[in-house]
């Protein structure tokens, strides 16, 4: 069954804004953003803004959140405890590098949910609320400990003869086995990133979201390590891990990014300690993290 197709473009409205917060939007911008129609986008905007979910301005006819999303933002807040709880575990990630960002999934996409830190010239721009589309290699720290057919269908579509599946299961062990994930800095991980931007300008352009399909498969080869040796030097995207809920799935990561370059021996210490304040979530949060083998020495 699809969704009511005015429901979804009110869903549209919310998360663009969302990941616009500090700006005001006119009609025809918001038609851009959005793929829909001025005829169709102005009714919906009329409703929500009657609502108190949109605010108009008088003079310069420009849509922006309005206070009614506040209560629903309260509301969720209460309703998931996870994302506050992490807020005041961040900061201290966030000195591990230069940011950390704590992400769900959300339907086929992973959503921020909570950003600390800064942003520098060797971190990626990150907006709340940005979404990306959950397809190898990304996912990993929501993927590792789900079930095998999850995972196939995840894997659907990597080239069985560039042995891509094959690495992404690897990184896939190592990150269940001691709870974290590292991704590399790669110019196939610097080229995704440079499409973050023009995604949030344009989040339901489909040549935009083919476009960074495309650049996310690409990185599938050499995206996250499967196996640190101590003493060698990697140049470090981003790491994340994972928080656990009632049933054992990842409800929540934490991802410290701005690592640069770092020892192996230095990325398990730190590994070490996002997986432990995830731990720590998932016990506040009454999660069960789920048993697994003990890493090969």
């Amino acid at each position: 069954m699809k969704p009511a197709l005015a429901a979804a473009r009110s869903m549209r409205v919310l998360s663009f804004l969302t990941v616009n917060p500090r700006t005001a939007f006119t009609l025809s911008e918001l038609s851009a953003a959005l793929d829909v129609s001025p005829a169709s986008l102005s009714a919906i905007l009329l409703a929500m803004t009657d609502a108190g979910y949109l605010v108009r301005h008088p003079r310069h006819k420009t849509y922006e959140l309005g206070m009614a999303g506040v209560a629903v933002g309260n509301a969720a807040g209460m309703r998931h405890p996870v994302v506050e709880l992490a807020r005041a575990e961040m900061p201290a990630l966030a000195a591990l590098g230069t940011a950390c960002v704590g992400s769900a999934i959300m339907g086929e996409d992973i959503a921020v949910l909570a950003i600390t830190g800064r942003t520098t010239s060797s971190t990626r721009e990150v907006h709340l609320g940005q979404r990306v589309p959950i397809v190898p290699p990304y996912g990993q720290v929501f993927l590792a400990w789900s079930p095998a057919a999850t995972i196939e269908r995840w894997l659907t579509g990597m080239d069985p003869d560039a042995g891509e599946a094959e690495s992404l299961l690897r990184s896939l062990a190592f990150t269940r086995a001691l709870g974290f994930t590292v991704v590399l800095d790669t110019e196939a991980v610097a080229a995704v990133q440079h499409l973050f931007a023009e995604l949030a300008r344009r989040p339901w352009d489909e040549e935009v979201r083919a476009r960074i399909r495309t650049a996310i498969v690409r990185q599938a080869g050499s995206y996250a390590v499967d196996a640190l040796e101590p003493e060698r030097e990697y140049r470090v995207d981003h790491m994340a891990a994972p928080v656990f809920g009632v049933d054992g799935s990842v409800v929540f990561a934490l991802t410290v990014h701005g690592l640069g370059a770092r020892t192996g021996a230095e990325l398990l210490r730190i590994g070490r300690e996002i997986a432990d304040v995830g731990l720590t979530l998932t016990r506040a949060i009454d999660g069960r993290a789920p048993r697994v083998e003990s890493p090969s020495p």
